[in-house]
C-alpha cells in the first residue's frame, strides 16, 4: 500500500482550494493567455502527480539541480524555473496591452534560462 508523502497531501490540498481548477474551464482572452498543447499536457501532469519526465528534453536546471520526475524544483527554482518564467510571461502580456494603448514603455532585460 502506497502511503501518501508531503508533497502528494500539499498537492491534493491544494486541488482544492478555491479556483484551483479554473484553468481548466477558462478561455484564454489573448494569445498572451493561451496553454500550447504542451504545456497543458505539462500542467494536467503537475496537477495529477504523475510523472512528467522533464530529464527526458532538458538535462539539468539552468541552476545545475538535476531535475525530479514530478518537475517540483523546476516549478519553484528561482533561477530559471516556473517563478522565472511565470514573471516573464505576465511582463509580456502587459507589454502588449500598453503597446495596444499607444502606452511608451520600457521591458526590463529578460533573464534567459
Amino acid at each position: 500500500e502506497h502511503s501518501p508523502t508531503a508533497r502528494d497531501t500539499s498537492r491534493l490540498l491544494s486541488l482544492q482550494g478555491k479556483g484551483a481548477g479554473a484553468w481548466l474551464n477558462a478561455s484564454p482572452t489573448s494569445q498572451g493567455f493561451a496553454l500550447r498543447p504542451c504545456d497543458f499536457r505539462l500542467a494536467s501532469l503537475v496537477r495529477l502527480g504523475l510523472p512528467i519526465h522533464l530529464s527526458d528534453w532538458i538535462g539539468a536546471c539552468n541552476c545545475g539541480a538535476p531535475l525530479d520526475e514530478s518537475g517540483y524544483h523546476l516549478l519553484s527554482c528561482k533561477t530559471g524555473g516556473g517563478p522565472v518564467w511565470s514573471h516573464e510571461s505576465i511582463v509580456g502580456v502587459w507589454s502588449d496591452c500598453l503597446k495596444s494603448l499607444s502606452i511608451h514603455h520600457f521591458r526590463e532585460l529578460q533573464n534567459r534560462y
